[in-house]
């Protein structure tokens, strides 16, 4: 029986040795990869990607790398950095921060390759940090940042429980129904027929959100923006502007735009 319990308990020291020194292990290996994964001056690789970004007929390597944050999520020091036969070309974001940073490498010219960039801003109103660079003769040339792209839009409530936007550039004009609100909110701003007690204004936001879109018939992408309407506070959401554009001459232009309001559930 001594012998028994002498050989059991010589298993369990040998047994808990063997953990310890795989867990020893097993820490070393995770530090190594932890180091490796920050070992470019605390850096880390976001996304990889590839495309004619030089010139038509290069293969050039885009990576999109950043620092983390504390929080794990947050993003800071971001940069787009591009390799290839051309040379080496490193692009930093005005604004150099944001939630899920990504990148796209696609032909808004039709002729070689363009990068989009887009990042969550976080805030409320779904708001991101979004921007277009072209690489032209060895250097970045941003073609797009859409804190910087206009709003030729105003819109303001009139009467019949409706609310104005308008095109400044065309003189067009659209009307969003408010007749579906409830009696609340429509008393605070309407008379029961309908008129209005007094005038007030809503707000067209700057460029809200962008996404590449591809223009089938002309073999390369476009931009799709979407600007925000809100009401009498920011929560107040009526609807969108949604404009679609091409890239002409190194800028872009619209082609189509459609209003849009939110469905009442």
């Amino acid at each position: 029986m001594k012998k028994l319990c002498v050989l059991l308990s010589m298993l369990c020291l040998l047994t808990g040795s063997f953990s310890l020194k795989t867990a020893v292990k097993e820490k070393t290996f995770f530090t190594a990869f932890a180091q490796t994964a920050e070992s470019e001056n605390g850096r880390v690789v976001i996304q990889r990607a590839a495309g004619r970004v030089f010139s038509a007929d290069s293969r050039d390597k885009v990576v999109l790398s950043g620092k983390v944050f504390e929080d794990g999520l947050y993003r800071t020091d971001i940069a787009v950095t591009i390799k290839g036969k051309g040379g080496e070309l490193t692009i930093v974001p005005e604004e150099n921060g944001g939630y899920n940073p990504h990148v796209e490498v696609v032909s808004f010219d039709g002729v070689k390759d363009q990068i989009f960039y887009g990042a969550d801003s976080g805030g409320s109103g779904g708001f991101g940090y979004y921007y277009v660079f072209d690489v032209q003769k060895g250097k970045a040339v941003t073609l797009f940042d859409a804190e910087k792209y206009p709003v030729p839009y105003t819109a303001r409530y009139v009467d019949c429980f409706k609310v104005e936007v308008k095109n400044t550039d065309t003189g067009e004009i659209v009307y969003i129904d408010l007749s579906g609100r409830d009696e609340e909110y429509l008393s605070a701003l309407y008379y029961k027929d309908g008129r209005l007690k007094s005038p007030v204004e809503a707000t067209v936001s700057a460029v809200n959100a962008a996404s590449p879109f591809y223009l089938n018939g002309e073999s390369r992408y476009g931009l799709e923006l979407f600007y925000r309407i809100t009401g009498l506070y920011n929560a107040d959401g009526l609807g969108n502007i949604v404009v679609r554009t091409s890239l002409i001459d190194g800028k872009f232009l619209p082609f189509y735009e459609i209003v849009g309001s939110f469905k009442e559930n």
